[in-house]
Formats: C-alpha cells, sequence, structure tokens
C-alpha cells in the first residue's frame, strides 16, 4: 500500500518533463526496431544486419535506468533521493521492463548466433509481459490526471499484448517474412508512434506515493 504526499509544482513539472522525455525516447528506440523489422521481414537486410534490432532492443532497455537514476532525483530530496526509486512501484515496474528488454534483445541475438530456437520465445514473452505490466501500471497524481494516465497506459499495453502474440506466431510457425513478421513490426511501431505523442496529464506528479 502507498500513501500520496503532495508535491510542490515545479518538482512534480520536472517530473512530467522527465517522464515524457522517457516515453519518447523509448518511442524512439521501439519505431527504430520495428522499421529494421520490416526491412528483415521483407528480405532487405541479411548477414550481420539480422542482429541489428535485437542491439537496439537492448539500447532500449538500458535506457530506462539511465533515465530513471539520472533525471535528476537530487533536485527533490524531500522525495528521498536516488533511493526513492527503490520504493516507488512506478520506477520499479520501469526498471522491471527495462531489464525484460534488455534480456530480450540479448536472447534474440544469441538465438540468431547459435540457432538455438527455444531462445527465440524470451522476447515475445517478455514483451507480453511488458504489455500486461501496463494493465497495472501505478500513475502518480491527482485523481483526474491518475485516470487519464492509467487509461492511456492500458490501451498501449493492449498494443504491445498484440505485438507479442503475433511475434509469438511468427515464432512458434517458423513463419519468418510472413504475414506474422510484418504484424507485430507493424504494432510495434503503433506502441512507438503511442510513445512518442505520450504527454504526462496536468496534474500528474502533483501527488507521489511513497511504497
Amino acid at each position: 500500500m502507498t500513501s500520496e504526499e503532495a508535491l510542490p509544482e515545479d518538482i512534480a513539472g520536472l517530473m512530467r518533463q522527465w517522464s515524457n522525455w522517457g516515453h519518447w525516447a523509448e518511442g524512439g528506440l521501439l519505431g527504430v526496431v520495428g522499421v529494421i523489422a520490416i526491412l528483415e521481414a521483407a528480405g532487405a537486410l541479411s548477414g550481420g544486419w539480422q542482429y541489428l534490432w535485437p542491439a537496439f532492443l537492448v539500447v532500449a532497455g538500458l535506457l530506462l535506468p539511465a533515465v530513471i537514476f539520472g533525471h535528476g532525483h537530487e533536485d527533490y530530496e524531500n522525495l528521498g533521493g536516488r533511493a526513492a526509486v527503490w520504493r516507488d512501484p512506478q520506477q520499479r515496474q520501469h526498471l522491471v521492463m527495462g531489464g525484460i528488454l534488455a534480456l530480450g534483445g540479448l536472447a534474440e541475438i544469441a538465438a540468431r548466433a547459435s540457432d538455438l530456437t527455444i531462445l527465440r520465445y524470451v522476447w515475445p514473452v517478455g514483451l507480453g509481459a511488458v504489455g500486461l505490466m501496463f494493465f497495472f501500471h501505478t500513475q502518480h497524481g491527482d485523481d483526474d490526471a491518475a485516470r487519464k494516465a492509467v487509461a492511456i497506459h492500458r490501451i498501449l499495453g493492449g498494443t504491445i499484448v498484440l505485438a507479442a502474440v503475433a511475434r509469438l506466431v511468427e515464432v512458434a510457425i517458423d513463419a519468418e517474412g510472413g504475414f506474422w513478421a510484418y504484424a507485430w513490426a507493424v504494432l510495434l511501431l503503433v506502441t512507438s508512434a503511442q510513445l512518442l505523442i505520450y504527454r504526462e496529464p496536468e496534474g500528474a506528479y502533483s501527488q507521489h506515493g511513497h511504497g
């Protein structure tokens, strides 16, 4: 259970700004993954290029902790500094998501280097887990902002789950280059677009929870 503590508007504004930047950065990287995956499905990439989109996944995963720990927690000591990350269920979820993205990318790289098919399931299963996490994603702020953010994140989560299912089907039926290869990549582009247009609602982070 968490309690909500009112925050000064300058601090809340700073947190909204960094949250927006984080969404945009992740959206951009996932968009690159989607574009590369479409090119791969079309047969335009081969050889060492096959490692390109998994490598961007790893970068996307590592970016999340970099943003979380680098966005100026020292500017609002009343939250407890960087140690507050571990007490905040929202930020803990972000860190888990980052780990899943990085692990999915690394597993995909290993699968392509070794032809171990089982490793190809790590990315879609992990992606599906990230999507489901968005259905239960903690939001900070006043009631109206929290309701808006929850609705947006659930739509985002649903898109991610659909992308995961499409990729899972592609892997299961070994249909590289077919409909499912395009389907998951396009759905990832839709995910990217949702992240790129995301703006924290006014009132977000006006209150902040402590676990």
